[in-house]
């Protein structure tokens, strides 16, 4: 069988949100993929590494045609979040990687990380995966699910200084199990059709009380389409107010922590400047949607937000005019404070081609990878100049150096107990930011919690 990019490409498997897969047809979007290449970045990542394929034991080469008829075929489950340039990457590599195919398997962004740890010990194939965070690392790892990767960094060309000096931060006993695709950083968005309607001037550097002020201002008493929120807080991260002044879920004093419950509960219940949890849960991966279609003033998140942005404009879809300025920070913090971390690709320690596999990621997680998560309108955790150029030009003239000037905190440190303190928080503040309990209630029954679980 003749190795065709192309013909590849007419079919990949998707997998469904009841645990299906699917086959897709991906010549629709191939001119997407071309599309994107106007500008060099695909074709450049693709031509640019020149490194020789790797060729398993007993694979044959068509040497009239100068390609592997035998191909290694790696399996690699991603969320659908990341799909529009992963799915590029895995193209370039292909082109020049003629011994190894990658078969995506793409999950639904809500039910990924509940679902990927069954998807890894059943019998469905798995050699790589995407890990959203360094405390999934610790959660995967903890249940030898990932391969060590340090013999395979010693032996390779790959640049770790080139990911900046979060990089050591994740190592699980000076050992590594995942390499980072991107880096995350929280930032405001803002709707620049809003401000200029209500002759607000457009948000700079704010403390979080003049965020709160500012939301209820723009929140209008419209109904359905008209309705204006002057912000949006998605149903994850609510402790954030903690991690932005580095104060984690086991620390004797967690008044920081708890001051952005009360916060939150100003923005859900009392101001009703933003959404109610109740509706933010029943409609999490719609928070997209609403940004863009103009019915929110002012949103904390993430960087992945401009780069599927940029990529719904590339599709023809119409959004508001918007732009980024530095996350809101507490009174008397340095400006620019805000939290992020890794989003990673690891190796299932079962993967029967763990030498071709690392071939894959250290390119998906190298500067080929990096030049096209860059276009894409995402940070690359892989960063040097080139790339950063690359960057600023995707988002098209947007306040890029509000990312670059942003002092970030490790959002979820490397301990193993944190993944359940956290689930244990997340509960709690639920149950409070949802009024079905009192703060002093969600206080005392935290701090039970964190009683119970350190005292094992």
């Amino acid at each position: 069988m003749q190795f065709s990019v192309f013909a590849y490409l007419q079919y990949r498997k998707k997998t469904t949100k009841e645990g299906k897969t699917e086959n897709i047809d991906m010549k629709k979007t191939w001119g997407q993929y071309i599309a994107a290449a106007g500008a060099g970045i695909f074709l450049a990542a693709a031509a640019g590494y020149q490194k020789l394929p790797v060729r398993a034991a007993g694979e044959e080469t068509d040497s009239s045609a100068g390609t592997v008829q035998n191909p290694v075929v790696l399996n690699y489950w991603i969320w659908d979040d990341e799909e529009y340039y992963i799915s590029k990457i895995v193209d370039a590599f292909e082109m020049t990687h003629p011994g190894i195919e990658i078969e995506l398997h793409i999950m639904e962004n809500y039910i990924y990380d509940d679902k990927i740890k069954d998807v890894v010990k059943s019998e469905e194939p798995v050699d790589l995966l995407g890990i959203r965070g360094v405390t999934k690392i610790v959660d995967y790892q903890e249940e030898g699910l990932l391969l060590e990767l340090n013999d395979y960094l010693a032996r390779s060309p790959l640049d770790t200084t080139a990911y900046g000096n979060m990089f050591g931060t994740y190592a699980i006993d000076d050992w590594y199990y995942g390499l980072p695709t991107r880096c995350t950083c929280w930032v405001l968005y803002y709707n620049k059709e809003i401000f200029d309607a209500e002759g607000v001037a457009y948000p700079g550097q704010m403390t979080w009380e003049e965020y709160a002020r500012l939301a209820k201002q723009l929140t209008n008493n419209g109904t359905g389409d008209d309705k204006i929120w002057g912000g949006y807080f998605a149903d994850w991260c609510y402790q954030f107010a903690g991690v932005q002044r580095k104060n984690y879920l086991y620390d004797d004093d967690i008044s920081d922590t708890l001051e952005g419950l009360q916060l939150l509960n100003r923005f859900y219940n009392v101001d009703k400047s933003h959404p109610p949890l109740s509706a933010v849960m029943e409609t999490s991966d719609e928070y997209l949607q609403f940004f863009e279609d103009g019915n929110v003033a002012m949103m904390p998140q993430g960087e992945w937000v401009a780069g599927l942005i940029m990529e719904d404009v590339r599709n023809g879809r119409k959004t508001a005019d918007w732009d980024i300025a530095p996350m809101p920070v507490f009174e008397g913090q340095d400006p620019y404070s805000t939290w992020g971390q890794y989003q990673f690709a690891g190796i299932t320690s079962e993967c029967e081609h763990p030498q071709e596999a690392f071939e894959f990621l250290s390119w998906l997680c190298g500067e080929g990878g990096a030049q096209i998560i860059a276009g894409s309108g995402n940070i690359s955790g892989y960063m040097d100049d080139e790339i950063r150029e690359i960057y600023r030009d995707s988002l098209q003239g947007k306040n890029v150096d509000v990312f670059f000037k942003s002092q970030r905190v490790l959002e979820s440190p490397p301990r193993p107990e944190y993944n359940e303190i956290l689930a244990e928080f997340t509960d709690i503040a639920e149950e409070y930011l949802l009024q079905n309990i009192t703060f002093e209630e969600a206080r005392a029954k935290l701090e039970a919690k964190r009683q119970e679980l350190y005292a094992r």
